[in-house]
């Protein structure tokens, strides 16, 4: 099962980039939206008042091309000593 989710969330994050969206732990897409605050309600209006505390989500971010080429610019800083 766990493949099958990580496929669903690779998919999920090619066809919506620059989304957030969530998925359920089957791999159902449940919403998608441009921010997180309007996920959030797209995520109250599917649940329909069910307590979100005992609903497992998988809360996922599509970068966009330029997001993804400007990490990379990104320098990583260890906190390990050398």
């Amino acid at each position: 099962m766990p493949a099958e989710l990580l496929a669903k969330y690779k998919k999920t994050v090619e066809e919506n980039e620059g989304k957030w969206f969530a998925l359920k732990p089957d791999g159902e897409l449940l919403a998608v939206a441009k921010d997180e605050k309007r996920l959030w309600k797209k995520i109250h209006k599917q649940l329909d008042r069910k307590v979100i505390e005992a609903i497992d989500l998988i809360i996922g971010y599509s970068q966009t091309k330029k997001e993804r080429e400007t990490m990379c610019l990104l320098p990583l800083i260890s906190t390990k000593e050398v």
